[in-house]
């Protein structure tokens, strides 16, 4: 491990610590720290997404998440905060699409739990049934 990475390491540890305790505001500026050591340490810009979120920075957010996929967008967790931000902020379309995009990567329940009940908020029941369904299948067979 290099240098840089050990320090963005560090940094993103400390981030994770201030993110936990709900002081958003330091846990970001280490997430900051650690993109500096490491520009292409998509887990930074994926937790410093998640901090901005919780501060309700809605643009920053969506910029962070998307870049975290832009460096690997085979991690289906960025997929799905992605979705998560989006549904959060009323945008089920772009939600819809982030969790099959995360289902695409990882079949699990968790995706297919959540894509039901995003259909059936959009009333969509059965695509809701459909992915519940899938949701406890697979949730009885990862147990």
């Amino acid at each position: 491990m290099t240098e840089e990475n050990k320090n963005a390491e560090y940094f993103v540890s400390k981030g994770k610590e201030y993110d936990k305790a709900g002081n958003y505001d330091l846990a970001i500026e280490c997430f900051n720290n650690a993109i500096e050591f490491d520009p292409n340490y998509e887990w930074a810009y994926a937790l410093k997404a998640n901090s901005l979120f919780y501060k309700r920075n809605k643009e920053e957010a969506i910029v962070n998440i998307k870049k975290s996929i832009e460096l690997n967008p085979h991690e289906s967790k960025f997929h799905r905060g992605l979705g998560s931000m989006y549904w959060d902020w009323g945008c089920l379309d772009e939600a819809s699409l982030s969790y099959k995009q995360a289902i695409n990567i990882e079949n699990n329940s968790k995706d297919h739990f959540s894509l039901g009940c995003l259909y059936f908020k959009k009333k969509n029941y059965n695509l809701c049934l459909k992915h519940i369904i899938i949701a406890i299948i697979l949730d009885k067979i990862q147990s």
